[in-house]
């Protein structure tokens, strides 16, 4: 049987960016809510197939090219026969997807050049909900000889993987039942007393204690939608798989879990996977494949009303993977919001996030303000490492960062640079304006940290300051004038960082202070939304 391949080599915006897809491995779709991830993996299988079974337009691509391998009339009847069984009596080789086909009209239609018909055969398109019954049903010997619970029958290593999964993840193994009609898979082992006999010589004790054992159809949907994705990638013959959202019913451990495993048998199969998610964890999970296993992410964007790309290619995902300071942070869930506020600490992404909940609110706009994620880096020497990770898949990122950061030119000049932008002259001419005040006339740093631009007395030097602060937040980047967040109220007689935050919060400085809601008026100029009357 000649070993034909198909893959998606790349797929490209409808606004014109360009993916390329990893031909073995992973690729994450991801993006903010309503961004288009599920519509995109729609969009592909239309664009393969020719047909919608929505009756949908592509919307979110320009153009889709494949990469397959050139054959003869014989080689691909040979290849869908070895891996599909042959014919039957009407002449249509059976599919594992939503339909079978002519063996002849494939035949035909590939000779012309058009695979459509040949979708169905290396394309594999999974919807949520799918997985929760793929693997719960019941073998029928009547449906065919073909399909993932007849394989399960004849070979049992496929239930010998699936057990070991469902073991470690939840708790327990399965077995699948050949002795009781319908064959079917079980959640549970046989008690180790009791001997398994041969498959043509079964005992009534085994036969019990294998009915005694609960139905997978009767667990969670949380194992049985695990089983199911696991069991479709071990036997479908499939090459190019799209699942939207595997990680739904999941845990978090259970969707890093399968993340993991999904880079895995990836790797082992030669599989291409595109999977659309949300979840941090089923991503995580890939990610700690990505040396082993090729991962990339494409995120989907609609800044206006037409689909945008943005991409990580495998080599990058790899350098962001190893930076312990991504790697332990959350800043993996920034890629599924609109806007990303990196901040130096935590008690900072706790305050400003609770001005910004005030903010929102006063002008109806709530919904914005649960598009926008804070991250916290530990110290302002760290927050360029993400605004870069970030910005590269075309997140939104601003910064909050205390006065201090204006101590060290290359510190700012770093993070200048991490947000796309470049050190302008006039950055240059105004920081060693007002810096150059600052250092020749106050010794104690301790003083501008806590008093921001009031502690520069001098006119040309304060106007520098202000106009270089306004550059910077014209980049995205709010260095704090007052020095840092405690000065925003120096009445509330606690330590700094967290106990500070929670007395300013009892006490709404988050929504009275006029400093803070200022900043967060130029940091998010929404138009306050029109009542309904």
């Amino acid at each position: 049987m000649p070993d034909l391949r198909f893959r998606i080599a790349s797929i490209t915006a409808a606004a014109g960016q360009e993916a390329i897809l990893p031909q073995t491995g992973v690729t994450c779709i991801v993006g903010g809510n309503n961004a288009g991830k599920s519509r995109l993996l729609r969009d592909i299988v239309t664009s393969i197939s020719g047909s919608s079974s929505n009756f949908e337009d592509v919307v979110t691509l320009s153009n889709l090219e494949l990469s397959k391998d050139t054959f003869s009339e014989s080689e691909l009847r040979a290849w869908l026969e070895g891996r599909f069984g042959p014919a039957d009596a009407r002449g249509e080789i059976p599919s594992w997807g939503p339909s079978t086909t002519s063996l002849n009209i494939v035949l035909a239609m590939a000779a012309m050049g058009n695979i459509t018909n040949l979708a169905n055969y290396f394309l594999r398109y999974v919807a949520a909900s799918e997985s929760v019954s793929f693997a719960s049903g019941e073998y029928m010997p009547m449906g065919g000889d073909w399909g993932p619970f007849s394989m399960m029958y004849k070979d049992g290593s496929i239930v010998e993987q699936l057990s070991e999964l469902s073991q470690t993840y939840f708790g327990d193994g399965l077995t699948y039942d050949r002795v009781n009609l319908n064959p079917r898979l079980r959640f549970g082992l046989v008690d180790h007393s009791i001997e398994v006999p041969r498959i043509d010589n079964p005992t009534r004790e085994y036969s019990e204690a294998v009915l005694a054992l609960p139905p997978l159809g009767s667990q969670g949907d949380g194992i049985k939608a695990f089983a199911g994705i696991a069991l479709r990638l071990i036997t479908d013959p499939a090459q190019v798989f799209l699942f939207d959202e595997p990680e739904t019913f999941l845990h978090p451990a259970q969707a890093r879990a399968l993340g993991a495993w999904i880079a895995r048998i990836a790797r082992e199969r030669d599989l291409q996977i595109i999977l659309s998610t949300h979840d941090k964890d089923l991503v995580l999970g890939i990610m700690e494949e990505s040396r082993a296993t090729a991962a990339s992410f494409v995120r989907i964007s609609r800044p206006t009303d037409v689909s945008s790309f943005a991409t990580l290619d495998a080599t990058e995902v790899e350098e962001a993977w190893s930076d312990p300071t991504l790697r332990y942070s959350n800043v993996l869930d920034g890629l599924f919001h609109q806007t990303v506020v990196v901040c130096e600490g935590d008690a900072d992404c706790r305050f400003f996030s609770a001005a910004l909940d005030e903010h929102a609110a006063r002008l109806g706009r709530r919904y914005g303000a649960s598009e926008v994620m804070f991250i916290p880096t530990g110290g302002k020497q760290n927050l360029q490492k993400p605004v870069k990770a970030l910005r590269s898949l075309d997140v939104q990122v601003k910064v909050i960062a205390d006065f201090d950061l204006i101590q060290e030119r290359s510190e700012v000049r770093a993070l200048v640079e991490a947000v796309g932008a470049n050190w302008t002259e006039s950055l240059q001419t105004n920081f060693g304006v007002f810096r150059g005040w600052l250092r020749r006339n106050i010794s104690d740093w301790e003083i501008v940290k806590h008093g921001g631009v009031s502690t520069i007395r001098d006119a040309v030097a304060t106007r520098a300051a202000n106009e270089f602060l306004s550059e910077l937040e014209a980049l995205g980047i709010h260095v704090l004038r007052i020095g840092e967040m405690e000065d925003f109220d120096h009445t509330l007689d606690v330590p700094k960082a967290a106990p500070w935050v929670s007395a300013a919060i009892e006490n709404d400085v988050h929504a009275t202070n006029r400093d803070v809601q200022d900043l967060m008026t130029r940091m998010f100029p929404w138009v306050a939304k029109a009542q309904v009357s």
